[in-house]
């Protein structure tokens, strides 16, 4: 049973709490979004340097128009019902801690799986880069402690070179986020 999914959030409001974008540049894992200080700068004054479109990286803007064809293209592959999208978790006592994967599917088997949808530019990966572990892992630890029922978080990742989707399932490790 899934609880504590509260409504999806607009991207401006995830300035509020530390999510999962933030927690590779936190932990200073190579290839992160942001650094410590950008992230304490956006935290603290609700600033960023992404504040408009016409600011977007590349990758980061192409991430965003492709989201809904690399979720559809997920749900299809994997045989998946998209239970939600975007839900949103709070850690309980912890309100800044927070994270809001791309959806949540219910598969032909009953169980619930977070979804993150990636746009790279590599062709292939043979394992998944530790800034999206990381995020992963945060994602299914907040998931976890407000109440839902998951214990995994698939990486649909679309490799725009070889236009290619590809799944990368990560279990929940507890010592991640302990």
């Amino acid at each position: 049973m899934v609880t504590q999914v509260t409504e999806a959030v607009k991207v401006n409001e995830r300035r509020n709490y530390i999510g999962s974008a933030h927690i590779a540049g936190i932990l200073e894992i190579e290839g992160a979004y942001g650094t410590q200080f950008s992230i304490a700068h956006e935290l603290k004054t609700g600033e960023s340097v992404f504040d408009d479109d016409e600011n977007l990286p590349e990758p980061i803007s192409l991430g965003i128009e492709l989201e809904p064809y690399v979720l559809r293209s997920y749900a299809k592959k994997e045989r998946a019902k998209i239970y939600q999208s975007q839900p949103h978790f709070r850690m309980p006592g912890w309100d800044f801690l927070a994270a809001t994967p791309d959806a949540m599917v219910e598969s032909d088997d009953g169980f619930y799986r977070l979804v993150d949808a990636k746009v790279v530019g590599d062709y292939k990966w043979s394992e998944v880069p530790m800034r999206y572990e990381a995020s992963s892992q945060w994602q299914l630890g907040i998931a976890r402690a407000a109440g839902a029922n998951v214990e995994e978080c698939d990486l649909a990742v679309y490799h725009l070179p070889a236009r290619r989707l590809v799944v990368y399932r990560v279990p929940f490790n507890p010592g991640s986020v302990s």
